[in-house]
């Protein structure tokens, strides 16, 4: 039953990679060099569900650098299972001049329904991407968050403020939404 589950689980994940734009892409996020202003961003894990199973939810945080999903470089990814990355942590970013970012949740939900022959599950993955850009201010200390809302037809919301004055920064502008997968 264990094989079962983790063989649909494979085949979801490539049917919905499969059916999406484009991937996220693994590069890493650096401060170019010379750069002389820098501000910190928290990127809380929000309402993931993270299992050591492989099931669980995921979340990646990235900055764009173009048009597309394959132009983004990851600040931060959660995810669960063997090597996955639970623990939140503080990024320095460039500051100073307009940056976009981007926010992909993937939420898995599941269900069992008794057929007569045992518990069959239905799975369900969703996901939501949501970019935004800003310029972030020198020494400033910005809290991003992205949550997933099951009982909306948005699916997921950002939320982006400084701390010190927790008011959304005046040039925040929402883009356009993607399809990412991980």
């Amino acid at each position: 039953m264990a094989m079962k589950k983790f063989i649909f689980l494979g085949l979801t994940l490539v049917a919905l990679t499969a059916s999406s734009d484009e991937n996220l892409s693994g590069k890493k996020y650096q401060i170019p060099a010379g750069t002389s202003q820098t501000t910190t961003v928290l990127f809380p894990k929000g309402n993931l569900h993270l299992s050591m199973y492989g099931d669980a939810d995921a979340q990646y945080y990235g900055i764009m650098d173009g048009p597309s999903c394959r132009n983004s470089k990851k600040l931060i990814k959660y995810n669960a299972g063997i090597g996955g990355n639970t623990t939140e942590k503080i990024i320095t970013v460039e500051a100073g001049k307009t940056m976009v970012f981007i926010a992909t949740i993937l939420k898995h939900s599941s269900s069992g329904v008794g057929n007569g022959y045992g518990i069959s599950f239905r799975d369900q993955w969703n996901s939501c991407t949501r970019v935004f850009s800003f310029a972030p201010k020198p020494g400033a200390f910005y809290i991003i968050s992205q949550e997933a809302l099951l009982s909306s037809t948005n699916f997921c919301s950002v939320s982006v403020k400084e701390k010190t004055t927790d008011e959304r920064p005046h040039d925040l502008v929402e883009g356009p939404r993607l399809t990412c997968m991980f």
